[in-house]
């Protein structure tokens, strides 16, 4: 039953490969041995019908297409299943399939192939042509049953697909044994427009990455094969996503995904004392129908006993059962999944799940806090929550330090915090590293600028340090801007979601410009690093060498005290490939002056009294790159410097 349902799928697959016409006289040679069959084609047998996990009437349930086209050189495939009620079973159930083929009406005749599918390979030579098959299952020697018959269109010329649609037979697969009733195997159908396209369809799990997707067919959950079958991998849990994707000669790429949920029926659960549980069973397609024939009921086991006693399950939901509230004598209590069919002599157990045990754990430490820390790059001032004399074209700087204090791991953190509508982003980090574009998302709500930042899981006891750099444009004199923050996830226990507003705010007060200094500082570029290039300096590039400035100043304090103006390196140069760059700053003045990671050095500074002017340095001056012994690999290499204006006042 498993194998045929994940047959179907693939069948479907092809099902719509091309559409071809008869050709007459053609011979298409088959690596098959034959005999010939006078009574073919035989009259198809009713349907068999499987509901509710049992076989109500035998014969195949998944019958072949009317129809399929396949271009020559592709495989034949053709899915089929069947199965048979569980009166019908033999002492020792045997059984058998067969397979007929006519190939252009020249008669019919028995191919060996004993299995409920049927792939052959088609010569990638043979001319247009049409096969027919038929197949047909006995058990036990004495209960045999006729498949519908297909007609297979072969076509030499190909037809580009223009669109591509999958379908799992199963949503659920059971990864623990061989049950009858559970399907471990699923065949994954293609659907492709148009129908009679040639195309041929790949399949391969997880991330699916274009025309650079390397398939891959097996995975710790799954495999895959090159038919669209997923099996199950033995006992495990999780959902594998396999995606199905066309290639046409022109390049165009065509793809569609579908998630698979594996496990074992009934999975083991962690709960918490003094609250509810649930044991749930799962499997494709549930349905009672109020079906008196169809029992359901739930065996448990206290913890250290071997008598098992019969539950029913919940009155809402017979598939599933809540123990509630949870104490500490039900800590190591198992529960298994029974499902019975009514026959004369009363109910037969059809099957019965692995029995799943229960943890109960004592309530969890649950404690997620934040602090902040704002600091204005061009000023050198910082606060915790307030922070006052912002002036037009500042930068500031956030972190935003998220502490997970409790004894729980957390799932799906998001950190959501505003700024002003006119407000620039510039970096986002977590723990001094940038985060990607698909980690954050940025909105406007009415006046503010909405970030929200997804932080993924944060293991108890664990921090991470968020830090927003952002510029600020378009303020109004004496404006005063105050915001909240927000945290969100999942405790990994439960999976219950909390929500924690109870942030610090953050409180940002705007001066005009008068009596401050205004600073613009530059993208330094340095000049091109070759190959061969080690133990060297590189030089600016003109843009940031005289005359043009490096920082552009304007200072308009009315009290000119003594000021320094120090730069420092924020984090090492890397490429967009994660390459570290093994190099590192120097500061001619004229005599060079290494600069370490990390550490500041003066590069400016005044007497009280001076006005600070912008800074700007010939070609020999100033801060250089350089290079260290290791060769450097390609690519653009950025770094982040920190500029600090302290004024001695």
């Amino acid at each position: 039953m498993l194998l045929s349902i994940i047959v179907m799928m693939l069948f479907l697959l092809f099902d719509f490969n091309s559409d071809v016409s008869h050709a007459g006289g053609v011979k298409a040679q088959v690596n098959t041995t034959k005999e010939t069959v006078i009574q073919a084609p035989f009259i198809p047998s009713e349907d068999g019908v499987y509901e509710s996990m049992v076989w109500s009437r035998s014969g195949f349930n998944v019958q072949p297409k009317p129809d399929y086209f396949v271009k020559s050189g592709n495989d034949i495939f053709i899915h089929t299943h069947s199965g048979r009620t569980v009166m019908n079973w033999g002492n020792h159930e045997s059984v058998k399939y067969r397979w007929y083929e006519n190939i252009d009406d020249q008669g019919w005749h028995e191919i060996k192939n004993d299995s409920e599918d049927l792939s052959i390979n088609v010569d990638k030579n043979m001319p247009d042509h049409e096969r027919l098959y038929q197949a047909s299952v006995t058990y036990d020697s004495k209960y045999t049953y006729y498949s519908k018959i297909a007609n297979v269109h072969i076509k030499h010329d190909d037809v580009k697909a223009t669109e591509l649609k999958i379908k799992a037979a199963n949503k659920y697969l059971y990864s623990l044994g061989d049950i009858k009733a559970f399907a471990r195997s699923t065949n994954i159908s293609a659907t492709i427009n148009p129908e009679n396209s040639t195309s041929k369809v790949l399949w391969t799990l997880g991330k699916f990455a274009g025309k650079k997707t390397v398939p891959v067919y097996e995975n710790n959950l799954a495999m895959i094969n090159s038919k669209g079958l997923l099996t199950a991998k033995d006992n495990v849990q999780g959902t594998v996503r396999v995606t199905g994707y066309i290639i046409n000669d022109d390049g165009t790429i065509l793809s569609d995904s579908v998630d698979i949920e594996i496990g074992r029926a009934v999975e083991d659960k962690a709960g918490v004392l003094g609250k509810a549980q649930t044991f749930e069973f799962k499997a494709d397609n549930l349905k009672l129908d109020n079906n008196n024939e169809i029992e359901t009921k739930w065996l448990f086991k206290k913890s250290g006993s071997d008598k098992a006693i019969e539950l029913s399950g919940n009155k809402d939901n017979p598939f599933a059962l809540t123990i509630k509230p949870l104490t500490a004598e039900n800590n190591g209590d198992q529960y298994a999944f029974i499902m019975k069919k009514k026959n004369a002599n009363g109910y037969i157990v059809v099957f019965q799940t692995r029995y799943a045990t229960l943890k109960v754990n004592p309530p969890a430490n649950r404690n997620v806090t934040m602090t902040t820390n704002i600091k204005n790059l061009n000023t050198n001032e910082s606060a915790a929550s307030v922070l006052n004399n912002i002036t037009d074209g500042n930068e500031l700087k956030f972190d935003f330090t998220v502490q997970n204090n409790g004894s729980v791991d957390i799932r799906n953190l998001q950190l959501i915090t505003n700024f002003r509508s006119d407000a620039e982003i510039t970096s986002i980090m977590v723990d001094d590293k940038e985060i990607d574009k698909s980690q954050f998302e940025k909105s406007k709500v009415g006046p503010n600028l909405q970030l929200a930042m997804y932080l993924g899981s944060m293991s108890a006891g664990s921090k991470q340090t968020v830090t927003v750099i952002v510029k600020e444009t378009n303020l109004k004199p004496e404006e005063t801007h105050v915001f909240s923050s927000e945290l969100m996830g999942k405790y990994a226990d439960t999976g219950e979601q909390f929500v924690n507003s109870d942030l610090p705010k953050l409180n940002l007060n705007y001066v005009s410009n008068r009596g401050q200094i205004l600073s613009e500082v530059k993208a330094i570029n340095f000049e091109p690093i070759f190959g061969d290039e080690r133990n060297t300096f590189k030089n600016r590039t003109d843009d940031t060498n005289a005359p043009n400035f490096v920082v552009s100043i304007q200072d308009a304090r009315s009290n000119k005290h003594q000021i320094k103006v120090s730069v420092k390196q924020l984090n090492k140069f890397t490429n967009e490939n994660g390459d570290i760059l093994d190099a590192h700053l120097a500061f001619f003045n004229p005599d060079p002056q290494m600069i370490p990671f990390g550490q500041e050095v003066v590069i400016s500074q005044t007497k009280d009294g001076e006005e600070l002017h912008s800074i700007q340095w010939d070609k020999g001056h100033g801060l250089k790159l350089h290079l260290g012994n290791s060769f450097a690999k390609p690519g653009k290499y950025q770094a982040r410097l920190e500029w600090d204006f302290v004024d001695a006042a």
